[in-house]
C-alpha cells in the first residue's frame, strides 16, 4: 500500500479499507488525518451488541394500532427495550366492540395484545403471566347467546379466573399472583 498524492495531500488505504489523508509535509507543518469508514447496513456488531443488551438498545417510536405490529413487536424487545408504542384504543371489532359497548370504556384487546407481545417470556420474567393475559375466553361459535350453559360456562370461568382458581391464575407465581387477581 504505497501512498499516492495529489498537488498537497498524501492518501492512503490502510487494511481495513478506510481511507487516511494527512497534508504533505512539504506544504504544510501542521497535521490533518481523516478517517473515513464503509457502514454496512445493517450494522451486524450494532445489532450483536443490542442483542446481548437490549436496555442499550436505540430508542424507537410506533404509531399502531389493531395487530398490526404484534410479530414486530416481539422480535423487536429482543433488540431494545426502549421502543414507545402509542396504540389507539378505538378497535370496534371482535370482542373489543362487545365490551366497549357492555362497559362503556376503551377498546382494551388491542392494548392488552401489545403489553403480550412485549412482554418478558422468559423464565425470569415469569411466562405464566404472558400466557395468563394471552388468554382470550372461548367463543360461542353457532350457540344462541342467550343460552343458559352458554353464559354459565361464561360465569363461572370468569369467577375461576378473579377468584384465582383457573389453573392459568394458579400457574403465576404467588407473589405475583395476588398482585394480578
Amino acid at each position: 500500500n504505497s501512498p499516492a498524492t495529489d498537488s498537497n495531500m498524501i492518501f492512503k488505504q490502510d487494511r481495513r479499507g478506510r481511507h487516511l489523508s494527512w497534508p504533505h509535509a512539504a506544504f504544510d507543518t501542521t497535521t490533518t488525518i481523516t478517517i473515513s469508514r464503509v457502514a454496512r447496513i445493517p450494522d451486524p456488531i450494532r445489532i450483536e451488541r443490542f442483542r446481548r443488551a437490549p436496555e442499550l438498545g436505540p430508542s424507537v417510536l410506533f404509531f399502531t394500532g389493531g395487530t398490526a405490529l404484534r410479530s414486530l413487536s416481539r422480535v423487536i424487545k429482543l433488540y431494545t427495550h426502549n421502543s414507545v408504542h402509542l396504540v389507539t384504543p378505538f378497535d370496534s371489532g371482535g370482542s373489543s366492540a362487545k365490551l366497549r359497548d357492555a362497559f362503556n370504556i376503551p377498546a382494551v384487546g388491542d392494548l392488552r395484545n401489545r403489553i403480550v407481545a412485549l412482554a418478558d417470556e422468559s423464565v425470569r420474567g415469569n411466562p405464566e403471566i404472558a400466557t395468563l393475559f394471552a388468554y382470550r375466553l372461548p367463543q360461542n361459535d353457532g350457540v344462541d347467546e342467550s343460552d343458559d350453559d352458554s353464559s354459565n360456562n361464561l360465569r363461572k370461568e370468569l369467577d375461576d379466573l378473579v377468584s384465582g382458581h383457573h389453573p392459568l391464575v394458579s400457574a403465576v407465581p404467588v407473589p405475583l399472583r395476588d398482585i394480578v387477581r
